[in-house]
């Protein structure tokens, strides 16, 4: 049997508990070119997250303990200079100059990270301080969950 409950403070909307930072990577496909760029936003749902995987019969003692951290975006979400999202493979696509304008931002699995808060960490000195900053996680699997009204749009990140 299922059962529904009416949340008045959650109705039509993504619930959002923090804000956080993309850092996405960028190459240039003609010189090799390699650049991060950093996007705020303003308003999202950071979840710690524990995933049990079972092994052998399924037994308890069987049981291996990993983090995960998911994200919820909502599509609506506000960003530092009101930059756009565009889809992986129009990100890729874009030449050097678009990206340096930095007008865009987007989601790609395994190539960016997302950091809780505002992080003042330069692009270009990413790499050396992920390992240093304890809420950044490198986005494994991103799914847009295009259902519902706009407000409850959201994109759902998945990572570690």
């Amino acid at each position: 049997m299922v059962y529904w409950v009416i949340v008045p403070w959650g109705c039509g909307k993504v619930l959002t508990n923090a804000s956080a930072t993309v850092y996405n990577y960028w190459r240039s496909a003609v010189t090799g070119v390699e650049y991060w760029s950093r996007t705020y936003l303003d308003r999202v749902h950071w979840q710690e997250a524990s995933e049990l995987i079972a092994t052998g019969d399924g037994a308890i003692r069987g049981t291996i303990l990993r983090g995960l951290t998911n994200v919820f975006i909502p599509v609506r979400v506000a960003t530092d200079d009101d930059k756009r999202y565009l889809p992986p493979e129009n990100y890729d696509a874009l030449d050097e100059e678009q990206v340096l304008a930095g007008n865009y931002w987007t989601l790609q699995e395994e190539k960016d990270f997302i950091v809780r808060g505002r992080c003042l960490v330069e692009p270009s000195e990413l790499v050396q301080s992920v390992r240093a900053l304890p809420s950044a996680v490198r986005l494994q699997v991103v799914k847009f969950n295009l259902f519902g009204s706009m407000g409850m749009q959201h994109w759902m990140l998945t990572g570690m």
